[in-house]
């Protein structure tokens, strides 16, 4: 999945949005709704990547046991993303979530000053959504569509503290013991009680935390689609399903979040290395955000 291209607009926006790659969108959705997305890096040994230069995370996760070593944006990347984003927009958004293995937040607020500094009439505004991964992808894809719908700054942050609530980011993964290997599982089973062999239901915002524990995946899979749609209250929704080398499973889960819910727009793609790291391969996620009128 590599970035999309920056600025590919040509008439003047009010607002131009940003994210990084562990938001999950695909090239090509960020490209028709106007998104830049920098891309986050990972490294095997002394190898490394930016996110979709690499196509066999997952595979070579789980055919080694060992996970990569992950890494924020560069402020540098963030930095000529606003920049270019400037060119034909009004302000630029820039959204994204602390997750606690990912430092895109700290990076974009430093290259945000960085520019302010010799530029202070530069409208750049950086967010934590509190929401992270499949989620944010799909609360993007509804400021996306507000944004080229001609919503302001102002109108965005306004949706962004009515939608947040109600998004939803919630994970299964393929195999608790990656978990464990992160150094995740005592917290996960502080609230839930240990595993002894259930998967969990986990929900992604700035920090992993768990939601319930089912006796097997698939019961895992379906407590988290009940759950995600019961957040949106029968509206409209975007959804994000995110998978880590479980191409079949998220297939079989979109389609029944199709057949359940009211579904404005279904993305599907490879989950990023930051949040595959810490899940294991096998993972897969379900977010979503509900679709919302044309802001101000």
């Amino acid at each position: 999945m590599p970035p999309a291209p920056i600025g590919a607009w040509v008439h003047m926006r009010h607002v131009a949005l940003v994210t990084d790659s562990t938001a999950g969108l695909s090239a090509e959705t960020a490209t028709l709704l106007g998104v830049a997305i920098v891309p986050a890096s990972f490294a095997f040994a002394e190898q490394r990547f930016l996110d979709g230069d690499s196509s066999d995370v997952f595979a070579r996760m789980d055919s080694t046991g060992i996970a990569p070593r992950t890494f924020g944006v560069a402020e540098s990347a963030f930095r000529e993303a606003f920049e270019l984003s400037l060119r034909d927009a009004e302000a630029v958004l820039c959204v994204v979530t602390p997750f606690d293995v990912n430092p895109s937040f700290t990076t974009a607020c430093a290259a945000m000053l960085a520019i302010q500094f010799d530029s202070p009439e530069a409208a750049i505004k950086v967010l934590n959504a509190g929401v992270g991964g499949a989620g944010l992808g799909a609360l993007i894809v509804t400021l996306a569509e507000l944004a080229k719908g001609g919503a302001s700054l102002d109108g965005l942050l306004a949706a962004i503290d009515d939608l947040e609530p109600r998004c939803e980011s919630l994970y299964v993964p393929g195999d608790p013991a990656w978990l464990e290997r992160a150094g995740r599982l005592a917290s996960i089973e502080e609230r839930i009680g240990a595993l002894d062999g259930r998967s969990p239901v986990l929900r992604l915002g700035t920090r992993i935390t768990s939601v319930v524990a089912e006796e097997t995946h698939e019961a895992a899979i379906e407590a988290a689609i009940e759950r995600a749609g019961a957040r949106s209250g029968g509206a409209g929704v975007n959804v994000s399903v995110v998978q880590g080398g479980a191409s079949a499973c998220a297939a079989r889960v979109a389609e029944e979040v199709q057949r359940r819910w009211p579904v404005a727009r279904l993305e599907t793609s490879e989950m990023s290395p930051t949040h595959g790291s810490q899940l294991g391969p096998g993972s897969v996620g379900i977010g979503l955000c509900p679709v919302a009128g044309r802001g101000g």
